[in-house]
C-alpha cells in the first residue's frame, strides 16, 4: 500500500518518523488470510508534496510511480515544477533497498498515472504540458502546450532494469489522459479521457465542443529479448482508437470513429 503523510505515520509495529513536508511512503503487509502483518514501510526520496499514483508488482519487487515537487534555475530565477517518476524498490525481507528510479522531467509539468508490469516490461502513463518531450531518441510535440488544460498523454516501456524501449503518444489541443493499462497477448490496451478531441498518429477521435470523452486504445507490442538491447528502440506502430464513448452530453458536432 501507498499513501502520504505530514507527520509520524503508525502501520501496526512499524513507524515512519515525522518529516518537515508531506512525503510519501510505501508499505508492505503479509496475508495472513483473516489478518495481516507489516513487514516494512519505505520512505519515498523526494520534496515537498511527493506522492504515489500508482504500484505495480513484479516477483520480489514493486514499481512505484507518482509526482514530486521539483526546483530549478533558468536564468539565474528559480522554478518550481512538477516532475512524474517511476522507481523500482527490491523488497529485501524488512529492509526494502531502492535499485532505479527514472525522472519524467521538464521545466513544465509531469504526472504519472498509471504503472503496468508484464514480464521484464514496465509501462508507464505519463502526461506533460512541455511544447517538447523526450523519451530516449523519440521526441514527441505539444503544439497546444502553454494553455489552459493541455497535457498530452504518453505511455512509455522499460525493462525490469529501468531502461528505455520505446513511448507512444496521444496528443491534442487538450487533455488526454491514460488512467488504466492492460496486456493481452501482444496487445497493449490504454483506457482513459479527453477533451474536445485526441489524436491517435494519423487517427483522430472527437468529443462534443467542450466535453470529455473516454477512449480505449490498442497498439501490438513485442515480447522484449530476455537480454534487453542498450540502445532505445523508436516507437514503430502508432496507437490505433478503438473504442470512444462521451462523458456529459453529446453535441452537434460530436464524432466517433
Amino acid at each position: 500500500l501507498s499513501g502520504t503523510t505530514s507527520h509520524a505515520a503508525y502501520i501496526g509495529s512499524l513507524t515512519l518518523p515525522a518529516s518537515s513536508s508531506r512525503s510519501a511512503f510505501v508499505a508492505c503487509l503479509q496475508d495472513n488470510l483473516q489478518t495481516a502483518t507489516p513487514r516494512w514501510v519505505q520512505e519515498v526520496p523526494g520534496n515537498l508534496l511527493g506522492s504515489v499514483s500508482s504500484l505495480a508488482l513484479l516477483p520480489g519487487s514493486v514499481y512505484v510511480g507518482g509526482t514530486l515537487v521539483a526546483s530549478s534555475t533558468i536564468n539565474g530565477n528559480q522554478t518550481t515544477h512538477i516532475d512524474g517518476y517511476v522507481a523500482r524498490l527490491d523488497d529485501a525481507g524488512t529492509t526494502p533497498q531502492w535499485n532505479w528510479v527514472r525522472r519524467i522531467a521538464t521545466f513544465a509539468q509531469e504526472k504519472v498515472h498509471a504503472l503496468l508490469s508484464d514480464g521484464s516490461s514496465l509501462y508507464v502513463a505519463a502526461t506533460s504540458d512541455a511544447p517538447v518531450i523526450q523519451f530516449g531518441s523519440t521526441q514527441f510535440q505539444n503544439p497546444g502546450a502553454g494553455g489552459l488544460n493541455t497535457e498530452d498523454a504518453f505511455v512509455s516501456r522499460l525493462t525490469e532494469r529501468g531502461d528505455f524501449v520505446e513511448a507512444y503518444h496521444i496528443g491534442g489541443p487538450q487533455d488526454q489522459t491514460v488512467t488504466s493499462l492492460v496486456v493481452s497477448g501482444n496487445q497493449l490496451y490504454a483506457g482513459g479521457t479527453f477533451i474536445n478531441s485526441a489524436e491517435f498518429g494519423s487517427q483522430t477521435l472527437a468529443s462534443a465542443p467542450s466535453y470529455g470523452a473516454a477512449f480505449l486504445a490498442t497498439v501490438a507490442v513485442q515480447p522484449l529479448a530476455t537480454s534487453a538491447a542498450t540502445t532505445p528502440i523508436t516507437m514503430a506502430v502508432p496507437v490505433s482508437p478503438a473504442v470512444v464513448g462521451h462523458v456529459g452530453p453529446q453535441g452537434p458536432g460530436a464524432e466517433a470513429p
